[in-house]
């Protein structure tokens, strides 16, 4: 077997597979093919499998195998017969991952902030949305904010025509479990305060004030550019995101036209 490659999109659960290739050099037989799979959940409360392996069908490479989609951040297993060749298969044996709309999005380092952005192809300035991830999206790959949660990808999907943003928060040096322990004992977790959100200190976890002004920056070299009207940008985010929207208004309240904090 010479590559593994799952392909998946992002649903109203995060990242969900649709189908598995295996590409090999040997030439298999799949009225031969006997799969079986295990851990294929697909909602949050792993208790619901999805329908399983509904294909096994030759490909011009390899073979793909279909399946009823199922959330790719559980462990799972595809085990038995392909042609002649007794497989094994798991998370930690995928070599590639493909995410459908991810090309529509280019990756950027700048300013000291990992993004990626959807531009639409314009001669004229453009909205902008800015989508702030959640808690579990943190670091530094420049992927997981587009896979963890429908956000970004969805955006730009429903609203070509304008420009998405989708940065990835910093990891800082804590866990989150550690990070909430912080939290509390600075001051109701649960609590938002305009300005003051608990990610508000430079280099910590999540969206600090530092952190989201050279966002802000960012947004306004592309309205100097003429790339983006500066009467129509927008911020939206969930959970640590939604703190995340109340902080970037504090930071830049002459940026934003509109802000949509969910559950902050």
């Amino acid at each position: 077997m010479n590559k593994i490659v799952a392909f998946t999109h992002i649903g109203d659960y995060g990242q969900a597979v649709d189908s598995i290739k295996f590409i090999s050099d040997n030439e298999f037989n799949v009225s031969e093919a006997a799969l079986t799979i295990e851990g294929h959940y697909c909602d949050l409360s792993r208790k619901a499998l999805s329908k399983g392996i509904l294909a096994v069908e030759k490909a011009a490479d390899g073979v793909e195998v279909t399946v009823d989609p199922f959330l790719y951040r559980y462990d799972f297993k595809i085990s038995g017969k392909l042609g002649r060749e007794e497989i094994t298969v798991t998370k930690k044996e995928i070599n590639e991952l493909v995410v459908k709309g991810l090309d529509t999005f280019t990756a950027k380092n700048e300013n000291g902030v990992i993004y990626r952005i959807y531009e639409p192809e314009a001669i004229t300035a453009r909205p902008l949305v800015l989508f702030l991830h959640g808690g579990g999206e943190c670091g530094e790959d420049n992927f997981i904010q587009m896979t963890g949660t429908l956000g970004a990808l969805r955006l730009a999907e429903k609203w070509p025509e304008m420009y998405v943003m989708a940065p990835q928060a910093p990891a800082g040096s804590l866990t989150m479990q550690e990070n909430f322990e912080v939290m509390k004992k600075r001051s109701n977790p649960f609590r938002v305060e305009i300005g003051m959100t608990p990610f508000a200190l430079k280099g910590e976890r999540g969206w600090n004030r530092d952190y989201l002004g050279k966002v802000c920056d960012i947004i306004r070299k592309m309205i100097a550019e003429g790339k983006v009207d500066p009467k129509r940008v927008y911020v939206i985010g969930m959970s640590m995101g939604g703190g995340g929207t109340i902080n970037a208004v504090s930071v830049a309240p002459d940026l934003f036209t509109a802000a949509a904090p969910i559950c902050p």
